[in-house]
């Protein structure tokens, strides 16, 4: 039986999320007015410590999936950028977006 996949995110404000999960991919698509298209600004893998975020790693374009989401996104004329969690137990990554046209 192939391994199922969950996540679970969390809104920490304006753009910006928190997304903890396992072999799962996360796909950010803007509902609200303004440009059409997310984009990943800044994504950083990590884990809290005493109630703080403490980042263990920022992550690239081969760390996430920005270049084949927004590749994609981009032909079709949508918005799309998204983050991959592999399986092998659960990571945490905060993401800050940012949208444009």
């Amino acid at each position: 039986m192939p391994d199922v996949g969950y996540a679970i995110v969390i809104a920490a404000g304006p753009d910006e999320f928190f997304v903890a999960g396992s072999d799962v991919q996360v796909t950010f698509l803007p509902t609200t007015s303004g440009p059409p298209i997310a984009g990943l600004a800044r994504v950083e893998a990590g884990r809290f410590e005493d109630g703080r975020w403490v980042v263990t790693r920022l992550l690239a374009g081969d760390d996430c999936v920005l270049e084949y989401v927004q590749a994609k996104a981009a032909a079709a004329n949508q918005s799309g950028s998204g983050l991959r969690f592999a399986g092998g137990g659960p990571t945490i990554q905060h993401v800050k977006l940012y949208r444009y046209r």
